[in-house]
């Protein structure tokens, strides 16, 4: 969200609205639509620190809103945005996910973001969905799972058409591409990937033993993925 939205001190106006109020307060920003599930890898980074409790829990928070400004609400060519809000908690065991591994990467031709020129946005298109499956890959290779191994990719929430091309040079079925919440809600920049493995869990399409995987892309341009198995409820 806009720093301008949030207003003075929002750290603490959050904790206190869900009763947290000796929590320890973390902001990320700066990597647009990749950064809560960036934030999920920082989460068991701090975990993984040896001073840690076995009990220690992360909350991932994060959201944004398409309506702030015409700029966000619609991309030219690329999506309508909405306003959504999500949230996960990371623990060092049990839950319902189970993490393998992720991956994130970042090409410094776009770092220009919404102020690249038509020729690099054109350009920008023609090579995302390859730096898409490359960071994929790469989160499989740390998970130590095969491509085929995944059973479903819980997307960035763009368009269609995008999806298609991933699924082209990823191998992946579209089937397994998880997109109905595009027609319903939009793009819903970072928080994409955790609606799109709630709505589908939701709707009984993972069960135990499935490997999935999250994958997120902002602009400027930050590439993140993550492999998770589904475990027992």
């Amino acid at each position: 969200m806009a720093e301008l939205d949030l207003c003075g001190g929002f750290p603490d106006r959050l904790r206190d609205r869900l009763g947290l109020s000796d929590a320890r307060f973390f902001g990320l920003s700066h990597i647009n639509c990749a950064s809560v599930l960036r934030g999920v890898e920082f989460a068991r980074r701090y975990l993984g620190r040896p001073d840690a409790s076995p009990g220690e829990r992360v909350l991932v928070l994060g959201g944004d809103q398409g309506s702030a400004n015409d700029a966000a609400r619609y991309i030219q060519g690329t999506t309508v945005s909405g306003d959504a809000a999500a949230a996960v908690v990371v623990g060092r065991s049990g839950g319902r996910y189970r993490y393998l591994g992720g991956a994130g990467a970042r090409d410094v031709r776009f770092h220009r973001s919404m102020r690249m020129s038509e020729a690099e946005f054109a350009q920008f298109g023609q090579v995302c969905g390859a730096l898409a499956v490359s960071t994929m890959r790469q989160a499989c290779a740390a998970a130590g799972v095969e491509l085929d191994a995944i059973d479903w990719v819980l997307p960035h929430l763009s368009n269609r058409m995008f999806w298609r091309t991933f699924a082209s040079e990823s191998g992946i079925p579209r089937e397994r591409i998880c997109l109905d919440l595009i027609a319903e809600r939009g793009h819903n920049f970072g928080a994409d990937a955790l609606m799109a493995l709630e709505h589908a869990d939701r709707l009984g399409r993972l069960q135990p033993g499935d490997v999935c995987a999250l994958i997120a892309i902002g602009q400027g341009a930050y590439f993140q993925a993550l492999v998770v198995s589904v475990e027992e409820s």
